[in-house]
Order: C-alpha cells, then sequence, then structure tokens
C-alpha cells in the first residue's frame, strides 16, 4: 500500500493496473459499476486490514461478512452460494 504512494511510477503503475483490471473484469461479468465498486472496495478494505492488523472483523461477524461478499459475487439460481 505504501508503495502506491510514492510518486516512482515504476513502483505505483503495476498497482494501479492491477486495480483497474480487477475492476474492469467486475464489471464485464455483468455486476452494475456501482455493485461491482462497492465489492472491490469491501474487499480491498478486508485484505489491506488483515495485512496490516486494523479492527479485522474475527469470528462469527467475519464469516457473516464474507457470506454477504459471497452472496453478493454469486449469480442468483447459481447453486453456489445456500441461503
Amino acid at each position: 500500500m505504501v508503495l502506491v504512494t510514492i510518486p516512482s511510477r515504476r513502483y505505483s503503475d503495476p498497482f494501479r493496473e492491477w486495480f483497474a483490471a480487477w475492476q474492469a473484469l467486475l464489471e464485464a461479468d455483468g455486476f452494475d459499476p456501482a455493485t461491482a465498486t462497492i465489492i472491490r472496495l469491501a474487499t480491498d478494505g478486508l485484505c489491506f486490514c488483515t495485512l496490516l492488523n486494523l479492527a479485522v472483523p474475527t469470528g462469527e461477524l467475519r464469516r457473516k461478512v464474507l457470506d454477504k461478499l459471497l452472496r453478493m459475487t454469486t449469480p442468483p439460481g447459481s447453486g453456489v452460494v445456500e441461503s
């Protein structure tokens, strides 16, 4: 995360390209751009908080958060996520 704030494009450009590609993939999967952005930002935040040990959800809350994100990214009727 700190590398992205460094002005050197050598380090920051690969991160910017990766995040832009991930956003494009979410939108290409048929997600509304706003929903795709919410999903990406939520997973980014969860990863960064875990990496930096910053108020990481644990236990039942973590399970509920991950279940909700999974439901948001699974097409209805696919049978992948059970209610």
